[in-house]
């Protein structure tokens, strides 16, 4: 009988080092990058197997006897999957209010390079050999900005130095500065459209082109359903109240 293909490895860390168009590589830098959301997705893969698993103990007893043991073994399955995918959504949720990712830990922030230093310089057996065949089984990402030297400071309660603070500000702000600009467009543009263009036709044309347009993008954007729902039926009232005052006047 033809045995299943065994599961590859998993690669959870990845090979980073500064990069520039002039220079190319770093010779001298270099560091790694782990992602624990990459980490929960292989831990839910090991539990869903472990959950088929006790079920055809369940189905096929290995052993003759009771099932006490494969129902105590599914229970706990279950249990484990179960959190484990709590624990994710909840790790993909917390993204959306945080401007740094707190499951993601990048060489190319000071403090979390010298974490990796640490943890490698206290592995047992050789270092060298270790990072190595790190080497070996993984290519280098490049870095073209914002690799942190030891000029930056760190600030330790926090946790993040100065110019990974300032990044993640700027970024911040960039995000708030496009949301602002959607939203602004979105009641701007069909208000001059209906001041510029007075027919009953193109207003209800234009009011049903952007509330679609609208839901659309919220539905993608917003995982909520009811969500969903509240923010279109806003934006569509706001609308109508618009049209029936246009028309009036």
């Amino acid at each position: 009988m033809k045995k299943p293909p065994s599961e590859s490895q998993p690669r959870f860390i990845q090979r980073i080092a500064p990069f520039t168009l002039r220079d190319g590589f770093s010779n001298t830098d270099e560091s790694y990058k782990l992602n624990l959301a990459e980490v929960q997705r292989y831990r839910l893969h090991k539990l869903r197997k472990a959950v088929i698993k006790a079920v055809f103990d369940i189905q096929v007893p290995s052993k003759p006897g009771g099932k006490e043991g494969p129902e105590k073994a599914i229970d706990d399955a279950l249990r484990a999957y179960i959190r484990a995918l709590q624990d994710h959504d909840y790790m993909q949720s917390s993204l959306a209010s945080r401007a740094r990712d707190p499951f993601e830990f990048a060489g190319w922030r000071l403090d979390d390079r010298k974490l990796f230093e640490s943890v490698i310089g206290e592995l047992d057996g050789d270092v060298e050999k270790r990072k190595s065949d790190l080497a070996q089984d993984h290519e280098r990402v490049p870095i073209g900005y914002g690799w942190e030297t030891e000029s930056d400071t760190i600030r330790l309660f926090s946790g993040l130095s100065s110019q990974s603070r300032s990044r993640e500000e700027s970024s911040a702000f960039i995000h708030r500065l496009v949301i602002a600009a959607f939203g602004a467009a979105f009641l701007i543009g069909p208000m001059w459209l209906m001041m510029l263009r007075t027919e009953l036709w193109t207003k209800l044309i234009s009011t049903t082109v952007f509330v679609a347009v609208f839901g659309l993008i919220m539905a993608y954007f917003v995982k909520e359903d009811n969500d969903v729902l509240s923010s279109t039926a806003a934006y569509a009232a706001v609308l109508v109240v618009f049209v029936g005052l246009s028309s009036e006047s």
